[in-house]
């Protein structure tokens, strides 16, 4: 019997085949284009809707809160120039980014032309608020508002431009019952720069910042408010500390600013100091505001967070030329924290911080022929001999606040030539005082090498001998 073999059948194996899926792409949401909205009309509450027969403030604010994205707030009220809206309850809050713009009224020259009068809207009401962010508020006048004039809360990156707030069109005090301006907890907003807003006359602070960090606060007009200029609280702008002032004085053509600003921040940090002019210091006693703008200097911290501040100016308003003005300072850093302003500091109308006869103003100034380029603490760096030359018979002479000839003439005919030496030919010695100032002629005009490359004028302290080198 023939059993049969076993044979085995093959097993197929099978590969898996990949399955093919649709990638689909959605498209970007649709970019939702700005709409603008022209405020034809003075009326307030007026009509509900904002149409182009009837546009008020009120219906243009909803209007814009009610459309998703940016949208932009003109005016076109008719007859041009001055108009006041007086709204008779709380304007609505701005909610969704917008640019308020009055500069858009026919008629506008730089001087603000739409003014919100707050005197019918309410105790404690305030004028704008915005907690949108990414708004802009630019050439109104808000004034007479029971609480502050400008509130930004929430959202940040709002910006007021060339507003006037607390005051009219002609500067009048017709402050708002809070601060001109508040930020409470919103961050990184502008207030001012190149088109700078005036904040006066307010029941509050110019401004006042709560919380919120890097608002800049910068070239305004901040005067007559109750409270300080620039209030910081709650941690707001981090309390970023404010300048200190040590000298201030001007010539009535020019102005030299000096003090410090101590940060304890490491060393390389840069910060931007604001200078102003002010006719009262204070409110509060002893601190500043800040009304008119001097100048501006960039400084850098050192080791241990101090920064020295020396700025130079050709501004003649300065001080308006007499003394008795007071100076103030901010300062501001790379993230845009703006400090409260400094304490007063009584300016002078010549200031020579080391008596060499040369203004600080000028050794802080770029020619070096009339002293520029120079230290105002050091009295050694300026070469200026009393002209008529030094002599018995004259010992006050006449310094002509020039560096020329005549100094080097003056020295080798009529000073020493070394400590302890011989009188030269003249009969003077390096320890001689002509002109009865207490410091020796020698000791008056030795000088040292410049160690600077290229600025000889900047000479190094007495080396004991007055010779060619000096």
């Amino acid at each position: 019997t023939v059993v049969p073999t076993a044979t085995s059948t093959p097993t197929s194996t099978n590969t898996p085949v990949p399955i093919a899926t649709a990638t689909s792409t959605l498209p970007p949401p649709p970019t939702i284009p700005p709409l603008s909205f022209v405020v034809n009309s003075t009326l307030d509450p007026g009509a509900t809707t904002c149409t182009v027969t009837a546009c008020t403030l009120r219906a243009a604010i909803s209007a814009a809160n009610a459309h998703l994205g940016t949208d932009l707030i003109t005016f076109n009220i008719p007859g041009g120039g001055a108009q006041t809206i007086a709204p008779a309850s709380p304007l609505p809050p701005v909610t969704d980014p917008v640019t308020i713009d009055g500069t858009t009224e026919p008629g506008f020259a730089g001087i603000p032309l739409i003014e919100l009068n707050g005197l019918g809207a309410g105790a404690g009401v305030d004028g704008l608020t915005i907690t949108a962010g990414s708004s802009i508020v630019k050439g109104l006048i808000i004034n007479r508002f029971g609480g502050s004039g400008v509130v930004l809360s929430t959202n940040g990156g709002n910006a007021l431009i060339g507003n006037a707030i607390g005051t009219n069109a002609a500067g009048a005090a017709l402050g708002n019952g809070g601060d001109g301006v508040r930020i409470g907890g919103s961050p990184n907003n502008t207030v001012g720069g190149s088109s700078p807003n005036t904040i006066a006359y307010n029941g509050g602070s110019g401004v006042q910042v709560i919380a919120g960090t890097g608002n800049k606060i910068t070239r305004n007009s901040i005067y007559a408010n109750t409270a300080e200029g620039v209030t910081l609280t709650s941690g707001g702008n981090s309390s970023l500390a404010a300048p200190m002032l040590s000298a201030a004085g001007t010539d009535g053509v020019s102005t030299s600013v000096q003090g410090v600003l101590s940060t304890g921040a490491p060393a390389g940090q840069m910060y931007t100091i604001e200078l102003f002019d002010n006719v009262v210091c204070g409110p509060p006693a002893g601190f500043g505001q800040g009304r008119t703008l001097i100048g501006t200097a960039t400084v850098t911290t050192v080791a241990g967070g101090n920064a020295n501040i020396n700025l130079y100016t050709n501004a003649a308003y300065a001080f308006a030329g007499t003394a008795g003005h007071f100076v103030t300072a901010t300062a501001t850093d790379a993230l845009g924290n703006t400090s409260r302003f400094s304490a007063c500091f009584t300016g002078t109308t010549a200031l020579d911080s080391d008596g060499d006869v040369c203004l600080d103003s000028k050794e802080l100034g770029p020619d070096p022929r009339l002293g520029g380029d120079r230290d105002p603490l050091k009295a050694w760096d300026f070469f200026d001999v009393p002209v008529p030359v030094l002599t018995a018979g004259n010992p006050a002479g006449t310094r002509n606040k020039v560096v020329n000839i005549s100094d080097v003439i003056a020295i080798v005919n009529y000073v020493g030539t070394f400590a302890g030496g011989s009188p030269n030919l003249n009969g003077v010695s390096y320890s001689s005082d002509l002109n009865g100032n207490g410091v020796a002629n020698g000791q008056e005009y030795d000088r040292s090498p410049s160690t600077t490359p290229g600025k000889p004028w900047r000479s190094g302290p007495p080396s004991g001998a007055d010779n060619i080198s000096d």
